[in-house]
Order: C-alpha cells, then structure tokens, then sequence
C-alpha cells in the first residue's frame, strides 16, 4: 500500500520536469524561426524555377533576398547562425548553378562538369534545409543523402571546380 503514494509522487515529478523542460525545447527566437521559414519557402520557390528565364526568374530572385536580408538581422543564436549559412548556400548555389549553366548541345565536358557540381550543390542545401524547416517531407533517400554530404562540403567543392572562394 505504501507504494501508490511513492508511484504517485514519482508521476508528479515526472510531470514537473516534463512541464519544465517542454518549454525549454520549444522556446526558441521566433522573430529568427518565422523569418528564417518565409525565407526558406521563397528559396525553394526559387529553386524549382532554377531553369525558368531571368524574366520570370528574377522577381522571384529579389523576393528571396529580401526574405534572407530580413533573417540576416534576426540570427542571434549559433543555432540560427546554422541555419542561416544553409539557407544563404543554397541561395548561392542557385545562383552560381544559373551563372554556371552549360550551353545546349555543348561537348566541353568541364563546363558540363561545373554545371553538375552546382546542380548537386543545390540539391544537397535544398535537403539540408529541408530537414531543418520541414523535416517531415525527408524521405529516406534524403536521410541516407544527408548522411554523406553537407550544403556547405559540396558547395565548396562546386566552387573549388570554378576556381572561385567560398565566401
């Protein structure tokens, strides 16, 4: 009989900590998670019309930027300085792809290397940041990816192909 009331007891710390640690889990900079989600959506939005004309491209463009100067200004812990560097490398890598482009029909097989290496580069950071921002659309191939490359490890080496230094 003595033992309900040690149970009891046990359940209401149990409950305590649970309550006290909940909060400490999710409280996190909101103004940076809001920020960081807008800019996240407008860089994905970007991405998936990486091949569209500058036309209907670069409005897109400009929108992102905004979004990711916004976030730039509300980064205040090292966690959100992580997530910024992925969001901000990926958006370079969509430019960098773009720049980067091989004309069609080409045969040099280095521009077409380079082009490959920021498409990769791209679809690492988009990965990356998703696992971040919505995490729940990662399946397991995107798992298994994010196991052996990182957004900023394949971006470097894209850049390294162009002679170019990772800012």
């Amino acid at each position: 009989m003595r033992i309900m009331p040690v149970l009891l007891l046990l359940c209401i710390a149990c409950g305590a900590q649970t309550k006290n640690a909940a909060p400490r889990k999710t409280a996190k900079n909101t103004p940076f998670a809001d920020a960081a989600l807008d800019a996240y959506d407008s860089i994905r939005f970007l991405d998936d019309n990486a091949t569209a004309p500058d036309v209907g491209f670069q409005p897109r463009q400009i929108e992102a930027e905004k979004n990711l100067a916004t976030v730039e200004h509300k980064v205040k812990t090292d966690e959100d300085r992580r997530q910024f560097e992925v969001l901000k490398t990926w958006m370079s890598m969509i430019s960098w792809y773009r720049d980067f482009r091989a004309p069609s029909h080409t045969t040099d097989v280095d521009v077409v290397k380079r082009e490959i290496g920021f498409e990769m580069a791209r679809l690492y950071c988009s990965i990356e940041a998703k696992s971040i921002f919505n995490a729940s659309e990662l399946n397991d191939k995107n798992k298994k990816a994010l196991e052996t490359h990182s957004c900023a490890a394949d971006a470097k080496m894209a850049l390294q192909n162009v002679g170019a230094q990772v800012e």
